[in-house]
C-alpha cells in the first residue's frame, strides 16, 4: 500500500511556477532556425506563460486557452519531454496534457473555444490586472479577423469524432 502525500498549498505551487527554470525553453525560442524571437520578447512571453500555468492551477477544471504565442512557448516546453513531465509533477502533481483539437471539431466546438478563450481573458485580466493579448502580436482563432485565423476552414474535419482524423481524398 502506497502512502498518499498531501498536496502542497496553492500558494506553494504558485511559487513553484513563478520560480520555474525555463532557460532551456527560452534559449530554444531565441535560436529557432525558422521563427527566432528576440530575447526581450521571449522574457515577456515567459511571464505570460507562467501566468497561463497559474490559471490552470487556480481555476481547474475551467478550460484555459492559450494565445498563439503562449501556445508556442508551451509547445516548446512540451518538446523537452523529461523537463516538461518533471515540471508538471512539481507544479500540478500530475501531467498537464495539451489537447490541440479544441475548436476544430465542428461549429459547437468552435463556439466552445471562443467562450473558453473569453473566460480565459477575463480570468487573466482579473488575476493579473493586464490584458491577456499583447497589442499587434497575438492572434487567437476565437477573436481574430485575419484570414489565416478563420475557424471556418478547419472546423469540419472529423467533427463526429472526439479528435479530428485525416480522411483520404
Amino acid at each position: 500500500m502506497t502512502k498518499q502525500i498531501p498536496l502542497d498549498s496553492i500558494e506553494e505551487r504558485v511559487r513553484r511556477i513563478e520560480s520555474l527554470d525555463l532557460g532551456p525553453i527560452k534559449f530554444k525560442l531565441v535560436h529557432d532556425e525558422h521563427h527566432p524571437m528576440t530575447l526581450e520578447r521571449v522574457v515577456e512571453l515567459e511571464l505570460r506563460y507562467k501566468r497561463f500555468l497559474i490559471l490552470h492551477l487556480k481555476y481547474r477544471p475551467t478550460r484555459i486557452v492559450p494565445t498563439r504565442e503562449i501556445d508556442s512557448f508551451w509547445h516548446t516546453h512540451i518538446l523537452d519531454t523529461q523537463k516538461y513531465a518533471a515540471d508538471c509533477t512539481q507544479m500540478f502533481g500530475h501531467f498537464l496534457h495539451h489537447f490541440p483539437y479544441f475548436g476544430m471539431r465542428g461549429d459547437e466546438d468552435a463556439r466552445d473555444l471562443q467562450d473558453a478563450f473569453a473566460e480565459t481573458k477575463r480570468l487573466y485580466e482579473a488575476e493579473f490586472g493586464e490584458p491577456y493579448q499583447v497589442e499587434g502580436s497575438d492572434c487567437q482563432v476565437s477573436d481574430c479577423d485575419a484570414e489565416q485565423c478563420s475557424p471556418a476552414e478547419c472546423h469540419n474535419i472529423g467533427s463526429e469524432f472526439s479528435r479530428p482524423t485525416l480522411v483520404a481524398a
